[in-house]
């Protein structure tokens, strides 16, 4: 396994996470790591780049929408590309425009619908864990009004249930995708915990969970599709 050569110097602000995704695509796309190349332990990577290891999470999971990396679950990561590809570009959608953050609410319908679906038929106790972890830590978030955790526990939650579907693109397009989801999801909760509705997406989440542990694929979809048009609804409703 090779080290992080030289590392760029990690200045701290908001766009940490960015900046570490840089430095790391810049070893492999210089080809200080060859294909099929194993990065560094997560942990490994953090205190070479003196980051959080959700930083440092974070930015491989950007490596591997980008298609440079695959990770494998207790394995670790490794080089599947030295180029990278943008065949699939969304513009960042701001808190105030609207349009933008329903057109990835209504992607977003389609997509996660059939992941819950597939995620009910293939999903194993590793899932299951995740996803229950993260139900607790999203209820944990809306009993202390922390709006920022949420959010992270939301998308862990969302995480979990394409990496059930065992199919590999849906992983792939989640890490995509999720960097735009944040805005949505971030605004949902605000106005849910303005008008004290904090318990309505927690009970939405709570019932995928519940389907996709009883293995119930049509209520799985039909409980992920209520989610979706539920955090359009109070998206919608700031408007």
């Amino acid at each position: 396994m090779k080290q992080i050569a030289n590392a760029l110097k990690i200045t701290r602000g908001p766009n940490l996470t960015e900046q570490v995704r840089c430095a790391l695509s810049d070893e492999i796309l210089s080809g200080k790591h060859q294909l099929g190349d194993a990065l560094p332990s997560e942990q490994v990577l953090a205190q070479q780049f003196g980051v959080s290891r959700t930083v440092m999470r974070e930015a491989i999971s950007h490596l591997r929408a980008d298609g440079l990396i695959s990770t494998k679950q207790g394995v670790g990561a490794f080089v599947i590309a030295n180029h990278i590809y943008y065949p699939f570009r969304l513009d960042v959608p701001d808190k105030s425009d609207r349009d933008a953050l329903l057109n990835v609410l209504e992607l977003r319908s389609g997509f996660e619908v059939e992941a819950a679906g597939l995620a009910a038929l293939r999903r194993k106790q590793s899932h299951i864990n995740s996803m229950r972890k993260a139900i607790k830590a999203m209820e944990r978030a809306v009993k202390s009004g922390d709006i920022e955790a949420g959010v992270k526990a939301d998308l862990d939650f969302h995480e979990a249930i394409c990496s059930a579907t065992g199919n590999p693109h849906f992983e792939s397009f989640f890490a995509f995708i999720k960097q735009y989801l944040e805005p949505s999801i971030k605004l949902s909760r605000k106005l849910s915990a303005g008008r004290n509705r904090e318990y309505h997406s927690q009970d939405e989440h709570l019932a995928i969970f519940e389907a996709i542990l009883a293995e119930d694929q049509q209520a799985a979809r039909e409980m992920a599709r209520e989610h979706v048009a539920g955090t359009i609804e109070r998206a919608n409703s700031n408007y």
